[in-house]
């Protein structure tokens, strides 16, 4: 390696010294194409004679450049920057060994600091220190962002999504289309967000289930009310409960925004699967009208008289629209069922 470094240095000052002849003039002009020229020449004259070198010498110096891209993109940025080091460009066809590149990116090594430098580590901290419960939304939501935004500031983003969604809750319970339709936020942060909202979902029906017995129909009108918030679509909800209404599961059924189907049929066999006692139907209408159609005082009483057969008691179906919730059982309705 030694000697074919030298004979590559030894051609390079040949070359060197028959450009002298360029005069001073418009040496500054072409000074740095001329140099560039002259390393390429003579390292082309150098494979030629060792071929084996330059193979060696690209992946060498690929794994520096590497490094330095490595060292700029793992940067934590922080506000408007943390710690941001810019280092020299490394060009992939240089003839420097490893050790010289090294030492020429820290020599070229800059470092830029912010107003908000360290913002994100003291944020960090506070969380790690206290209960989410004494921070304001915008601090929890401008925190959550920063593992999908990693390179800006999140704090304003966390105020216009606030600002527009009007609570965190509302944004987390948010469809994807109505979060990218936003303006506010990208499609890959909208996803973020809406992954973050059904990963608590799932984590409250999954783990939760187990400790959840509904006591009075104030239990599980509350419980449902989370599956509807800001749906432009109609879905179903069914829980199916042990004789002491102790929670077993859920499912939820899509629909359309016009309608949603669910046979009795399809009640019956999920309840079979389910393995429960007894059952709570609930779905929504987009609009603002919570009252049944006759449809669905018929799918009830269907569902009713199906699921008796097999020794499962229906005991409710709720209706929710915006703020309002009908409930069959309240209205007496369930009453007219089970005489009927």
């Amino acid at each position: 390696m030694k000697k074919w470094l030298d004979e590559l240095n030894e051609l390079k000052k040949e070359l060197e010294n028959e450009r002298n002849a360029v005069s001073e003039i418009s040496a500054k002009s072409i000074l740095s194409d001329s140099t560039e020229n002259t390393e390429n020449e003579a390292k082309e004259k150098m494979y030629t004679k060792y071929p084996d070198e330059k193979d060696k010498n690209i992946s060498e110096n690929f794994s520096d450049y590497k490094s330095d891209y490595s060292a700029n993109i793992d940067t934590d940025y922080d506000g408007q920057t943390e710690k941001q080091f810019t280092f020299a460009n490394t060009d992939t066809n240089t003839d420097l060994s490893s050790a010289a590149a090294k030492s020429l990116q820290s020599s070229n090594k800059k470092e830029v600091t912010s107003i908000h430098s360290g913002h994100r580590n003291r944020m960090r901290n506070k969380i790690l220190n206290d209960e989410l419960g004494n921070f304001p939304p915008h601090e929890i939501l401008e925190t959550l962002l920063f593992y999908c935004i990693p390179r800006r500031n999140t704090n304003p983003l966390a105020h216009k999504l606030l600002d527009h969604f009007s609570c965190l809750k509302n944004i987390l319970n948010a469809e994807y289309t109505e979060l990218k339709r936003c303006g506010i936020i990208s499609e890959q942060t909208a996803f973020y967000l809406y992954f973050i909202g059904k990963l608590i979902k799932y984590y409250n029906m999954t783990f939760e289930n187990k400790k959840i017995v509904f006591k009075n129909l104030n239990d599980y009108k509350s419980y449902l009310k989370n599956y509807f918030v800001n749906l432009d679509k109609e879905i179903a909800v069914l829980l199916f409960l042990d004789s002491s209404n102790k929670l077993i599961s859920t499912k939820k059924i899509e629909g359309s925004r016009s309608e949603i189907i669910l046979t009795p049929k399809k009640i019956v066999e999920l309840a079979i699967h389910a393995d429960c006692k007894k059952l709570i139907i609930a779905h929504n209408h987009p609009g603002n009208n919570c009252k049944p159609s006759i449809a669905d005082r018929n799918l009830t009483l269907a569902a009713h008289n199906a699921l008796s057969t097999i020794d499962i008691d229906l005991i409710d179906h709720l209706i929710y629209a915006k703020d309002e919730c009908y409930s069959f059982r309240l209205q007496k309705d369930m009453d007219y069922i089970n005489k009927n």
